[in-house]
């Protein structure tokens, strides 16, 4: 399990891109919108980390005592991913009742249903779903937030790099009304 990218959700992403691009070199990688059927959006960016490295590594994550593998691109630190949502998104409600902070922490693993059924049988967390969504090359869940840390966990399994519109609106939906 590796740290794949915190988000954040922002008053201006903007001013938040600056402040990771200009203090801690990090780069646009990516600038997306993301529709809601309610006709509010939120505008996202991803910021990629300067310390890519140039070729793919395997990674092995302990899954119930059995390690599995996968190749990924790998960089030293996570990505950031930035989110401002317009007037009446659920982006905007979640700034204007929390402020700016940190929505969530990603973390990357290889097989995502099996954390969620480990982590459920423990009783240690609860789920925005009952089931991982599902894109091409990408597999997600979001938790409710936790009652240790009170944060929002969401666990990826990646078969690619990126993200996937699709599922990042259903993923904010699923927790517009956790904060």
């Amino acid at each position: 399990m590796r740290l794949d990218h915190i988000a954040f959700r922002v008053l201006n992403r903007n001013l938040a891109k600056q402040y990771f691009c200009n203090h801690f070199g990090y780069k646009i990688s990516n600038d997306f919108t993301v529709d809601f059927p309610d006709k509010t959006y939120a505008n996202c960016y991803v910021l990629s980390p300067q310390e890519n490295l140039d070729k793919r590594l395997p990674f092995l994550y302990p899954i119930n005592n059995i390690y599995g593998h996968k190749v990924v691109n790998y960089h030293m630190a996570p990505e950031i991913f930035l989110s401002q949502g317009s007037k009446g998104s659920i982006v905007e409600k979640w700034v204007n009742e929390n402020k700016t902070k940190l929505h969530h922490l990603a973390f990357q693993v290889n097989n995502v249903k099996c954390i969620m059924n480990d982590l459920k049988k423990q009783g240690l967390i609860e789920f925005t779903s009952n089931e991982p969504l599902k894109c091409q090359g990408l597999t997600q869940i979001f938790t409710k937030p936790c009652p240790f840390t009170g944060l929002i966990y969401e666990f990826i399994e990646r078969e690619k790099e990126g993200f996937c519109v699709e599922n990042v609106k259903d993923l904010m939906e699923s927790t517009k009304n956790y904060n």
